[in-house]
């Protein structure tokens, strides 16, 4: 009798299981003396029911009960089935010593909510029983589910674990699930044993992939599901032995065919065949020892065109066989229940390394035999799917041998690879070669490779940041590579492009692409992954974003010659800006960016089609960082009043002269001076913010006003001994540059030519120089390169003519493997004039050893001074 809603004094609802002999039963106060009760409220012994076993003892389940020593302290609905001899019954409270139990909070061990029934124990046929518990949780996976096996004498009792549970390896692995129809994934085939599919298993990395496990129904079955106890999908969303339906959540139905002789059949409509996907398969499993490996087709009757799926499967009882009927490409395949599918066979053909104009070749074929009977005919053709290298081979075969021959030569002067398909038929169910919708067939293939250097191919892995998806051709090619951007701001979301390519058209293409890829996680988070038209098969990946690494990102090409000179789309990931996600304002340096996104490509694995080794190279996208929104004064992720106090506090300031911080960040058009025009900038994107509106306004200036250091074009040579500049040369070489520009102004700019200082520093990284209201600021050694001081520089004696705005060094002169310094001082005076960087000439961004640029300034002189005053910005080069 269940009491799930029996109160215990002050514990409510804590349920009672009691037993009652059939000829006298039983009478009294419900008590731990004569039943089987909780130990905490909502305990609710007996909630899911009780199972009786065929040997007249019985099971209770009680998922809701807690476990006070959990593995993380008390576990509520950790769940507990308790075995009740049908002699004596069972009394006193459900502990770990007399039931099967979880440990984790809502293991629920024994139940699946109220999905298509209650208890989800499977009663077999010889008194033993079968516990499914699909949200149990292997350590900290939750939901990976667990199959145990209990003895219908003794029963089980402890924790669920692997020791005495067949159990999932993943999150979400669900062993013990229910289909649609509420049939149990747990199945007892005819003979007493039993099998468990668990088709959302994932096989390591491969999501969904799916599993059968067979196990002795007198034994069961413990440990994790792996192709050495059970029969294994291999690709992902296969879903074996289960069709599904896709609509809401896991929908559809199990596929497993229970035979009269104890055999049983998995039906996989999913499986992909290589390239061909959703061919489906039936495989065959033996009753008594079961079906293991990993789904193929040779130990499974397969369709052979994509989306064949599998129509329907027709049982023979009197000639003890079963057909499996391929509606969409009208064919028949048979197999015998006691058996299982025979399958027409062919040995393995290995590769074959020829020099250029090499005679005719034989290559013996052996190991046929036809599948569909034993006097069935045979037939075997060959093709190569290159015939201006190797035409389609003579074959020589007489059915029914077992051996056979094929033939070919070469083509003269070429070189390259061929694939050749070797294909053998029998002639099916009525052994006619012509009716061809229940012949049978295999097929084996092997390549020869001709005038192969020996040498690793280079094959080369490009990464481009876009705004959008990049239109390719049908198969995912494209001429060019898309232009990476040239910034990427802190709330906006884009795409990384992967693209690879080859050169060596001898290498057939590209067969096989695996990477791990690194990204900067705290500034913005992959959310999805698309790969390209070229790659449809074996599609694998993780995005581990705690760690900033998309983990095996994979899958392989359906057909032959792609990315040989062309750029080949492998894959292309979304990252957006989420909660967590931030690029903040570096008040303490004033910077906004340019940030790096970190991209970075490891363990790259690549196949070509010819199966040639490869060497790769990776370019990571160069020239795009991300930078921060200035008008998020605060940094979080909001345009709104807190930023505006900000900038009010500093309005009318000028920043350097300012002692706040935010002065800086709030001069939102880097004027030096915060002022009407940045309120108006900030009210245009007020009540913007990361969530609601990304929609930002930057100012036409932005982000290059804020980041304009001069920087030299190579990094420099460790251990390059340089002099440094002393002050007294800068000084000099100011002067000199002051006398130069002076004729070009009036008489009232001349005079505040004597306000402009000149600081010798040491700046970081690569930058040469850079200008702060009215200083100019220059690195000690020209980034490590040193610097070039002309004494003369009017006369540019110490160089010749390259450009219209630039001079090159005279071979073998000093200059040549130095900085210029008047270049530099001139280029800081560009920007005094309001002059920004420019692809040509002396503003350009960064300068190369021993060249001299030229100016090329338009506008009035006296415009040169206008950011010479207290209000100049901050420029850097």
């Amino acid at each position: 009798v269940s009491s799930p809603k029996w109160d215990n004094g002050s514990l409510y609802d804590t349920g009672a299981s009691t037993f009652g002999n059939g000829t006298t039963g039983i009478s009294g106060v419900i008590s731990a003396a004569n039943s089987l009760i909780g130990v905490l409220s909502t305990d609710q012994i007996g909630y899911a029911g009780t199972t009786a076993l065929t040997n007249g003892n019985y099971v209770i389940c009680s998922p809701s009960w807690t476990n006070p020593n959990g593995t993380f302290g008390t576990a509520y609905s950790a769940g507990a089935v308790t075995f009740g001899n049908g002699t004596t019954g069972i009394t006193g409270q459900v502990s770990i010593d007399n039931s099967l139990v979880g440990l984790n909070v809502d293991d629920t061990v024994g139940w699946l909510d109220d999905i298509n029934g209650s208890s989800r124990v499977t009663a077999l046929s010889n008194g033993n029983y079968v516990v499914s518990s699909p949200k149990w949780g292997n350590e900290l996976k939750s939901g990976a589910g667990a199959v145990t096996f209990g003895d219908g004498t003794t029963g089980v009792s402890g924790a669920v674990s692997a020791e005495n549970s067949l159990i999932g390896s993943s999150q979400f692995d669900t062993l013990g699930w229910v289909d649609d129809d509420g049939t149990l994934s747990v199945r007892e085939l005819a003979n007493g044993n039993y099998i468990v599919t668990s088709s959302l298993w994932d096989n390591g990395e491969i999501e969904d992939a799916g599993a059968v496990t067979f196990a002795d129904g007198t034994t069961g079955v413990a440990g994790e599901i792996s192709a050495a106890n059970s029969l294994v999908g291999t690709t992902q969303y296969e879903y074996l032995g289960y069709q599904y339906e896709g609509y809401q959540g896991f929908s559809g139905l199990y596929l497993t065919t229970i035979l009269d002789n104890g055999n049983y059949l998995v039906s996989t409509p999913w499986w992909d065949n290589g390239a061909i996907s959703d061919v489906g398969a039936v495989t065959f499993g033996n009753g008594t020892t079961g079906a293991t490996g990993s789904l193929a087709p040779e130990n499974s009757i397969a369709g052979s065109i994509e989306g064949s799926e599998i129509s329907t499967i027709v049982l023979d009882e009197v000639n003890n066989a079963f057909y499996v009927v391929y509606l969409n490409e009208g064919k028949v395949r048979a197999g015998s229940q006691g058996t299982g599918v025979p399958q027409t066979t062919l040995d393995e053909i290995s590769n074959l390394t020829l020099d250029e104009n090499a005679s005719e070749q034989t290559v013996n074929l052996t190991g046929i035999t036809p599948g569909s009977s034993a006097s069935s005919p045979l037939r075997v053709t060959a093709t190569s799917n290159n015939p201006g290298l190797i035409a389609d081979p003579v074959v020589s075969y007489t059915s029914p041998n077992s051996t056979g021959s094929l033939t070919f030569t070469p083509a003269a002067n070429q070189s390259g690879v061929a694939t050749i398909t070797v294909i053998v038929e029998d002639g099916g169910l009525d052994g006619d070669m012509q009716t061809t919708r229940d012949n049978d067939t295999t097929q084996r293939i092997f390549k020869v490779i001709v005038n192969y250097s020996g040498e690793p191919i280079p094959v080369v892995i490009d990464l481009r940041v876009v705004n959008s998806p990049t239109t390719t051709q049908q198969d995912g090619e494209a001429t060019t590579l898309p232009a990476n951007l040239n910034r990427v701001d802190e709330w906006s979301s884009y795409w990384l492009e992967v693209w690879v390519i080859t050169d060596d058209a001898s290498s057939q293409g590209i067969d096989f692409v695996s990477l791990n890829l690194n990204y900067q996680t705290a500034y913005t988070t992959g959310t999805s992954i698309e790969y390209g038209a070229g790659f449809t098969s074996l599609q694998m990946e993780s995005i581990n974003d705690q760690s900033g690494i998309i983990e095996n990102l994979a899958a392989e090409t359906n057909a032959v010659d792609l990315g040989i000179s062309d750029y080949l789309l492998f894959a292309r990931i979304r990252f957006e800006s989420l909660d967590e996600d931030s690029v903040d304002l570096d008040l303490e340096n004033q910077r906004i960016g340019p940030h790096d996104l970190g991209f970075d490509v490891n363990d790259p694995e690549i196949m070509l089609v010819a199966e040639y080794p490869v060497i790769t190279d990776s370019q990571s996208p160069s020239g795009t960082g991300i930078w921060a929104n200035p008008y998020d004064l605060n940094d979080d992720d909001k345009i709104n009043y807190r930023d505006l106090i900000r900038l009010v506090g500093v309005y009318g300031t000028i920043p350097t002269e300012s002692d706040s911080d935010y002065a800086w960040a709030a001069d939102l058009n880097q004027s030096n001076r915060v002022d009407y025009r940045d309120l108006i900038l900030f009210v245009g994107n007020y009540g913007k913010g990361k969530v609601d509106d990304t929609n930002v306004n930057y100012p036409a200036n932005y982000p290059d006003a804020w980041n304009q250091q001069l920087h030299v074009s190579t990094l420099p040579l460790a251990e390059k001994k340089t002099s440094l500049l002393t002050q007294s040369q800068a000084d000099e070489a100011l002067q000199n540059a002051i006398n130069d520009v002076s004729p070009e102004f009036s008489a009232e700019s001349q005079q505040q030519l004597a306000s402009v200082n000149i600081e010798v520093v040491d700046l970081s990284g690569t930058a040469l120089g850079q200008v702060k209201s009215n200083t100019i600021y220059l690195d000690m050694n020209a980034a490590g390169y040193g610097w070039f001081v002309d004494e003369t520089p009017w006369d540019h004696s110490e160089f010749q003519h390259d450009s219209n705005l630039s001079l090159i060094a005279l071979p073998g002169h000093e200059a040549e493997i130095l900085v210029d310094l008047w270049t530099v001082i001139r280029h800081e005076l560009g920007h005094l004039l309001a002059h920004e960087h420019v692809g040509d000439g002396i503003m350009e961004a960064t300068l190369d050893l021993g060249t001299r640029k030229l100016p090329d300034w338009n506008g009035a002189a006296d415009d040169f001074f206008a950011s010479l005053k207290e209000e100049a910005e901050l420029l850097s080069f």
